[in-house]
């Protein structure tokens, strides 16, 4: 077991990571570059369709040659693109623990400026400007050092360091600070309007008005009352003077304990505050979509567990984590071999977010190892298996809905095979609103947190409302709502969504 630790070790000391590689580059360009510093024992090259960076790992027979590779090609210009060049660590928490994330910085700030910036506080790993797909600077960048201590000298000398009139800050690097920092910044850091909810029924617009302007102006603010013109109906819009004041009040205000001084036995507040970027409705649809797409059909549970197949045979798990991780926080990672094709591997990938796995599925079906595409998908229990081997062996016609008669009997020599006349929407004797309110009905106290904006206090008052509006829809569609319950919450979420935005749309 020692040996096997320190192969591994020598192997991860020897092999060095590149990355920003464009979808030109070939395995004989990469063999064509690094042999020149040294005997090349191997090269992964993992291809990806651009806008995404394609990357590889490459292996010398020697730890030596692996530290000059990256000193001598770290930001080489290969195929118009600048590569990335850096070690590859055999314990990725010393990799978290080492790396840090320098945000405000200059718009011209180059990858080269944060590498002579910052190595004076010790050996850099690697380093890298966030970009846009035009090439344009996010203004954060990354730098990962060899040692802890070097990222806590960093932060603690650098954070609140002026560059170019820019107050850079310094911080330890980690997933959600990210996606903060590119759900703040997306897209180009453009908007000014906010949309804005989760607040005490009894605020005033002139509260609303002053806690917003400790970051910047107000140039208008939109505060429906409800009928009595006493109350809110629960959301605002505001528009700011500067992209940057929208941000910062984002920044300050999103998901915080507002509110708590205005607490009391009549309006109790469980959401924290909201405030984000006014979308408009296809922006809002496609959010929706692409929320529930995470979900599973089975009580709507978030999916985070994903399955991962045609893996080659040489690919080791720490192989595996390096590809994975880039996408998320990975919680834990199994690898074994195919039962039924020995050469290759599958493996069992957990992420830390639904997030993180989604972006998993959707960027790691485009990679290719060694010729090799992957599949990757979401783990299904045996449950789930068993219930969509039952629907296949049937014949379920998914483009109808599913309606069980107790007055049909199967036929002894049916053999699985169910008569059509019982799907047929024509002689079925319930029909298709009714089918639809009994669905909306079972889906009601998943959206139990918005019955109030909706002036209803039960599951059945909800399932009237909704399913009077769902039933203007074309008939395929409403079959969809009932097949699928993906499609029937999206739908509800969104015309939710529409009697909250808009006065035209509002449900009677």
């Amino acid at each position: 077991m020692e040996n096997r630790d320190n192969s591994r070790k020598s192997d991860c000391a020897s092999t060095i990571y590149v990355g920003e590689l464009s979808s030109k580059t070939l395995d004989s360009d990469l063999f064509r570059i690094f042999s020149s510093i040294g005997e090349v024992v191997r090269i992964k090259l993992n291809k990806r369709a651009e806008p995404q960076s394609s990357f590889a790992f490459v292996t010398f027979a020697n730890e030596d040659d692996a530290e000059r590779a990256v000193k001598e090609y770290n930001q080489y210009n290969l195929h118009r693109k600048n590569i990335r060049v850096a070690h590859v660590f055999d314990d990725p928490k010393k990799k978290e623990e080492a790396n840090v994330i320098v945000k405000n910085l200059p718009p011209n700030f180059t990858t080269r400026d944060l590498i002579d910036t910052f190595n004076m506080f010790g050996k850099i790993i690697s380093a890298k400007i966030a970009t846009y797909p035009c090439g344009k600077s996010k203004n954060y960048g990354f730098v990962q050092f060899d040692k802890k201590k070097s990222a806590k000298l960093a932060i603690k000398h650098c954070s609140g360091v002026k560059i170019d009139g820019s107050e850079v800050i310094v911080d330890l690097y980690n997933q959600s600070a990210r996606k903060k920092i590119e759900d703040q910044q997306a897209p180009l850091a453009t908007f000014t309007n906010c949309f804005i909810k989760n607040f005490p029924p009894t605020i005033t617009e002139d509260d609303l008005r002053k806690l917003l302007e400790q970051y910047g102006t107000v140039t208008s603010l939109f505060f429906p009352l409800k009928e009595d013109n006493k109350n809110t109906k629960g959301f605002a819009f505001a528009n700011f003077e500067t992209p940057e004041q929208a941000i910062s009040a984002i920044e300050n205000l999103h998901d915080k304990s507002i509110f708590e001084e205005f607490h009391n036995e009549d309006a109790v507040l469980t959401n924290r505050f909201y405030i984000q970027k006014a979308q408009k409705k296809q922006e809002r649809e496609e959010e929706l979509r692409k929320s529930f797409e995470q979900m599973s059909m089975n009580g709507h549970s978030f999916k985070k567990n994903l399955y991962v197949t045609n893996i080659p045979k040489f690919i080791e798990k720490e192989e595996l984590l390096n590809i994975f991780k880039e996408f998320g926080s990975i919680i834990s990672i199994s690898i074994g071999i195919d039962a039924v094709n020995d050469q290759k591997k599958y493996a069992y990938i957990c992420y830390s977010t639904p997030d993180e796995a989604f972006i998993a599925i959707e960027k790691g079906n485009e990679i290719f190892i060694d010729g090799n595409k992957l599949h990757v998908v979401y783990f299904k229990n045996k449950s789930e298996r068993i219930r969509e081997k039952l629907t296949h062996n049937v014949g379920f016609n998914s483009s109808l809905p599913f309606i069980y008669n107790p007055s049909v009997k199967p036929s002894p020599n049916s053999s699985h095979t169910f008569d059509q006349s019982v799907f047929s929407g024509h002689e079925s004797p319930i029909s298709l609103q009714d089918q639809l309110h009994e669905f909306v009905l079972a889906s009601a106290n998943t959206f139990k947190h918005q019955w109030e904006n909706l002036g209803v206090s039960s599951p059945e008052e909800f399932a009237d409302k909704i399913t009077k509006v769902l039933c203007t829809h074309p008939e395929d569609e409403i079959k969809r709502m009932i097949n699928l319950n993906i499609i029937l919450n999206q739908s509800i979420a969104t015309t939710i969504e529409e009697n909250e935005f808009s006065s035209e749309t509002k449900i009677n």
